[in-house]
């Protein structure tokens, strides 16, 4: 009967024991049920860079250097040696106009004051014996004097049958074919230079402060969308259009390789302000609410959501000038999935 008690007791020790067991078992299974997930993200750290600032807009290319030969004399044109398209130096014949008609008037003009030229050695003579009156010796020496200069216009208009280049460049359009008769002053070709180029855009009022000459400008074009092109501020209109509240900007645009063709289409951003060695982050670690800022920064694993102060946006980066520090690391991928005091593990960093 005594050991029969014994073992009851046992028995209810050891159920107490497994009960308490039980118990305290089944009271951590929500602790675990309640723990924070952790949430994979990708971050990258603060670090400083220049950033600058752009005013970007649109205009044409045009040419810097641009003339149009002709010839002071008319006549029938005998040769053109250049196409459009060709390149030429300055002085470079391009047509020829016909010369004998010139060549005769030459040819009569030096007889003419070889005459006079006698006339005027004979009257000097008499002159200087007294024979004929200062008059008449002052008569001759005009007339010499006036022969002279028709001798010198005959040989101008004889040259000027020759239309030449009047500045180095390619020939970007021929007016006139062999055969036509050309008149004096009448357009025979225009002549461009290539590079430099010219970009002309129109900048409104209240951006006009910001452009300077001198400033750096790049450029892209919708003919060559996968290539950058590069200038710098030439000059800036001081007068504003009062119809269209903008001002003339003149930005001057280097091209060695010459793929780049006046009346292009270009895509202009002009670099008016640069933030040297300042907080930059990634742009796509911003987020923006009601016109707030703000990004995840990584603290012990912890993404804490910090309100920034933003500056200029140089591509892909953003200047931050309050809220975070250098070196701190910020979410980049993954800020859907997160909210204030999350549990992250970083699975990237750049």
């Amino acid at each position: 009967m005594k050991t029969h008690s014994i073992l009851v007791v046992l028995l209810l020790a050891s159920a107490i024991s497994q009960s308490g067991c039980t118990t305290e078992s089944q009271s951590k299974n929500p602790q675990k049920e309640n723990a924070q997930p952790t949430i994979p993200v990708e971050a990258e750290t603060v670090k400083r860079g220049d950033v600058a600032a752009y005013y970007h807009g649109t205009a044409s290319l045009e040419a810097r250097d641009e003339a149009t030969a002709m010839s002071e004399v008319g006549g029938f044109i005998t040769g053109v040696f250049v196409e459009e398209g060709d390149f030429v130096k300055q002085g470079d014949l391009l047509a020829q106009i016909d010369r004998e008609p010139y060549e005769i008037e030459l040819a009569r003009v030096e007889a003419s004051l070889n005459r006079l030229q006698n006339e005027f050695e004979r009257n000097k003579t008499m002159f200087e014996r007294n024979l004929v009156s200062a008059e008449v010796f002052e008569n001759v020496k005009f007339e010499l004097e006036v022969q002279k200069a028709n001798l010198d216009l005959a040989k101008r208009n004889l040259d000027q049958t020759s239309i030449r280049a009047p500045i180095s460049g390619v020939v970007a359009a021929r007016f006139i074919k062999a055969g036509n008769r050309i008149a004096p002053n009448q357009a025979a070709f225009d002549v461009i230079q290539m590079n430099p180029l010219l970009a002309v855009l129109h900048v409104p009022e209240h951006e006009i402060g910001k452009i300077r000459p001198g400033q750096r400008v790049s450029l892209n074009m919708d003919a060559r969308s996968a290539e950058i092109f590069t200038g710098k501020v030439e000059r800036v209109s001081p007068v504003i259009d009062r119809a269209t509240g903008t001002a003339k900007v003149t930005v001057l645009v280097n091209d060695a390789t010459g793929v780049l063709k006046p009346g292009m289409f270009a895509r202009v951003s002009i670099v008016h302000s640069l933030n040297k060695n300042t907080l930059i982050i990634p742009r796509q670690a911003i987020m923006s609410e009601d016109g707030r800022m703000s990004a995840y920064v990584i603290q012990d694993s912890i993404a804490v959501r910090k309100r920034l102060t933003t500056g200029f946006t140089n591509g892909n980066y953003i200047e931050v000038l309050d809220g975070v520090s250098e070196g701190e690391q910020v979410v980049t991928v993954g800020q859907a999935s997160l909210r204030d005091t999350s549990r992250i593990e970083v699975i990237h960093l750049n």
